[in-house]
């Protein structure tokens, strides 16, 4: 995989789809330059859902409920069960603003006072 992703060696078609079918992703996500893709990661944020689960526990708030239902169901569609962190994208950030009724910088600090984002 590090040969392919360094481009020190050529992938055939054929593995290509391979690895597209392996990981689950659109075969375009293999074939698309880094450099022009979009940066979705400047706009993402980590999410500690053992810090969520725990809020959610613990506190008596329907908002750390709403959120922990809304992170476990992306973890979910994604298949994505390690259970400790899950990175959201800048339109899963959007989503979460509307579902805790919240604006993007009420939104933001929130998630530092409580502690559920990782940088």
């Amino acid at each position: 995989m590090g040969s392919y992703e360094r481009g020190s060696r050529a992938i055939s078609l054929a593995r290509c789809l391979e690895l597209a079918e392996l990981f689950s992703i659109p075969i375009t996500e293999l074939l698309i330059e880094p450099s022009s893709m979009k940066s979705d990661h400047q706009f993402s944020k980590r999410f500690d859902l053992r810090r969520s689960s725990t809020l959610c526990r613990d506190e008596n708030s329907p908002q750390f409920v709403t959120l922990h239902k809304f992170l476990i169901a992306i973890a979910a569609r994604r298949g994505d069960w390690n259970g400790e962190i899950l990175t959201l994208r800048e339109s899963d950030l959007d989503t979460i603003t509307l579902l805790i009724e919240m604006n993007q910088q009420d939104l933001n600090d929130w998630l530092v006072q409580w502690r559920l984002t990782l940088s």
